[in-house]
């Protein structure tokens, strides 16, 4: 599941869960390359109140700030990347079709922290 790392308790497999969804951000992002991403990620701190590490604690949020910025278009396809690698990190498998950011989020939370 969370390659080589078991946590003793559901503190410490939130704490790995919201590391790893900064890490599948920051994946997602790169798509961008280094000097939108950074300027992206200061615009939604700036202008949104959302720093990188808040991201795991407030998607919709996030979701609402990408979608300000990039447009619904934008806001989806770097979404999609970042679930995706997500889903991928944690080895959930494919995440279902239809579903709004945050909800794949939370659904990725609450799997991780039943193990």
């Amino acid at each position: 599941m969370l390659k080589n790392y078991e946590p003793r308790n559901s503190d410490e497999k939130i704490g790995e869960f919201e590391r790893i969804m900064i890490e599948a951000v920051d994946d997602g992002l790169n798509i961008l390359g280094e000097t939108v991403k950074a300027t992206l990620l200061l615009l939604i701190k700036e202008q949104f109140h959302i720093d990188k590490h808040e991201i795991p604690k407030k998607p919709k949020e996030f979701s609402l700030a990408l979608k300000s910025i990039l447009g619904n278009g934008g806001e989806k396809f770097v979404e999609n990347l970042i679930v995706r690698n997500l889903y991928a990190k944690l080895g959930l498998g494919t995440p279902e079709v239809n579903r709004e950011f945050h909800e794949y989020i939370f659904e990725a939370r609450r799997k991780i922290t039943l193990i």
